[in-house]
């Protein structure tokens, strides 16, 4: 039993046809998986390029070349600097981690378990719905005392409910005096 969703154009596609177009035009995106250290490194990369592509363009000025060509040249250089980076950001970047392995066997194991409820959201999103809905009433400005007040009125209420209920359950009869 595969998991199969309708797509816009009305294909219909499973797990696994995500997962083969993933990895058909993942390329595209691995320049923004590039780490901090990554990154820093191509634009300590792109500073001494650019240092060299100005001394070098200083030193073509003297020479009598017209604006065009120098023209020409400044987009010749500034198309090699953004390679360059672009080469640096994808050659030294990948997408070899545990999670992109581990979602090539979640169609077999859907399949197999059905979905699973430890892997559930439900219940973390149901318990924060209060502090949401509580939220939503706030002004939106300096929201946190007033989300607290709130909260707490609220659960000062529900206490005192409960607290009447087993009043309640423990008199048999109401007296008349209440």
């Amino acid at each position: 039993m595969a998991q199969y969703q309708v797509h816009t154009n009305g294909t219909i596609k499973s797990m696994k046809d995500y997962l083969q177009d993933f990895y058909a035009y993942k390329d595209v995106f691995l320049r923004f998986r590039a780490s901090k250290v990554v990154k820093a490194a191509a634009k300590e990369a792109f500073r001494d390029l650019r240092k060299e592509h100005s001394q070098l363009l200083m030193s073509d000025k003297p020479q009598g070349k017209t604006s065009s060509k120098h023209r020409k040249l400044t987009q010749e250089l500034r198309l090699e600097t953004e390679e360059l980076v672009h080469d640096f950001l994808t050659t030294r970047t990948n997408y070899n981690f545990s999670k992109m392995h581990l979602i090539s066997h979640f169609t077999n194991q859907i399949s197999k378990y059905g979905s699973l409820p430890q892997y559930s959201i439900e219940i973390c999103e149901a318990s924060h719905k209060p502090l949401k809905d509580v939220y939503r009433r706030s002004n939106y400005l300096n929201a946190i005392p007033q989300i607290i007040r709130t909260y707490t009125r609220v659960h000062d209420f529900s206490m005192r409910e409960k607290n009447f209920q087993q009043w309640i359950k423990k008199l048999k009869a109401i007296p008349k005096e209440l």
